[in-house]
């Protein structure tokens, strides 16, 4: 399988989900599926209160208001703090 992942804070197809997945389909037919495991994905994060999972939330919610609220958005916190830490000491700003 294969997946291309598009991370965006707003709504770029304008219908209010939290995720748009997308296959290759025959445009002719709009049935037959090119069945190549190539998949799609549209995050949107304006929409992130409802993604099933809470880990996907949090993640978002953190994307959008730069608040950690669990240990993977907190250890992510940290890391980018060093990073922007070492990119300034190095001054690369």
């Amino acid at each position: 399988d294969s997946y291309v992942i598009f991370i965006c804070l707003d709504d770029i197809f304008g219908k209010g989900l939290p995720v748009y997945t997308f296959e290759n389909v025959c445009l002719e037919d709009n049935e037959t599926k090119l069945n190549d495991r190539a998949f799609k994905l549209f995050f949107n994060a304006s929409a992130c209160d409802r993604l099933n999972s809470e880990s996907e939330r949090n993640f978002f919610r953190f994307l959008k208001n730069n608040e950690a609220s669990d240990d993977f958005t907190k250890r992510l916190d940290e890391t980018l703090g060093k990073a922007k830490q070492s990119a300034e000491l190095r001054g690369n700003t």
